[in-house]
Order: C-alpha cells, then structure tokens, then sequence
C-alpha cells in the first residue's frame, strides 16, 4: 500500500487513503501460488473491521494517516467456488493444492471453511 501511495503521488494523485480487506488475511503466505485464490485452506481472519486503524497498524511501510478502515469486504464462511470438478461451475483455482477440499458452489455457505478461519484467526477470536 505504501508503494501504491508513492506511485500514485508520481502521477498527481495524492492525499488518498486505503480500506484494507482483512477478512482473511490472518496468516501470511498461506499459500504457494499468488493466483491461488478459491478458498485458501491455512486461511485466517485478520483484524476486526473498524476505522481505529492507528492502534492496529502493525506493519512499518503503513503509516497510520493511510488506512481509514479494516474491513471483511468477503463474507466470512462464504464459498469462493466449488472443488467439485464435476460441477458445471468449476474453476480449477478451487482445486489447487492450496484450496481448502472439499468446497461447494461460489456463494454458498461452508461451515467447515468458516470454523477453520476462526481456528486460524489472527489476532485470535
């Protein structure tokens, strides 16, 4: 975020500030590919939503006058997409080694996927 900052600065586009969504964004590289991104299993919620962002800013590179707010702009325990190849909706992102299996249709809830970002949550639940 701070690079985006310092680039948009570069082309005139200054004094912006940032939401961040930490829905699952609890544990760091959770997994092996970046474009692994359907329901990445080893996922875990972040830091609660609220625009108190000065008291929970832990990374240096984010100065607190950057971030207005953390929020869970995913919802939690919603589907990303379905492991089941059969499936006529299937994606093969939500099959990957990094996938949380099984996993039903985008959209839909998964109780299992939702208990293990409480389980993975950081700071803790």
């Amino acid at each position: 975020m701070y690079q985006l900052d310092q680039y948009l600065g570069t082309v005139g586009i200054g004094n912006k500030s940032f939401i961040i969504d930490t829905s699952r964004s609890g544990v760091g590289n959770a997994r092996s590919l970046c474009s692994n991104w359907c329901n990445i299993k080893g996922a875990g919620f972040g830091h609660r939503p609220t625009t108190l962002t000065n008291t929970l800013t832990t990374n240096a590179t984010i100065t607190n006058n950057l971030v207005d707010a953390f929020i869970w702009a995913k919802v939690p325990g919603e589907s990303d997409g379905t492991s089941n190849v059969n499936s006529q909706r299937f994606d093969y992102h939500c099959a990957s080694s990094d996938s949380f299996i099984p996993s039903p249709e985008a959209g839909q809830w998964n109780a299992d996927y939702f208990l293990a970002l409480c389980l993975n949550a950081n700071p803790p639940l």
